[in-house]
């Protein structure tokens, strides 16, 4: 098995458990002017393609600077709670990339 393959393995579990805080942060949530019925839709389905993307071991970025802008949308404890999710997994996919080249 090569070491990416190993790698991945061994973060999947964290990178599912930022990804599930992700979705509590979404559900807990109280409507807002701009965070909408419609606006939570689309970061759930978001993260939903990002751990779709994640457990067939490919990199989405496009999804991950997509959820990054739409949760901006949240109160403070939700931004803060999802950007430090957020950003654990950018940094997941960079020591994956790391890994690769090296």
């Amino acid at each position: 098995m090569n070491q990416v393959r190993v790698l991945w393995q061994e973060l999947t579990p964290d990178a599912h458990a930022l990804l599930q805080s992700i979705q509590d942060c979404f559900e807990v949530q109280a409507p807002t002017e701009t965070w909408t019925e419609e606006r939570r839709m689309q970061a759930k389905r978001l993260a939903l393609r990002l751990l779709h993307s994640w457990n067939q071991q490919r990199i989405d970025l496009d999804s991950l600077w997509t959820l990054r802008t739409v949760t901006t949308d949240l109160d403070l404890a939700g931004i803060l709670t999802c950007r430090a999710a957020l950003e654990a997994i950018h940094g997941y996919f960079q020591r994956l990339v790391e890994v690769s080249d090296g």
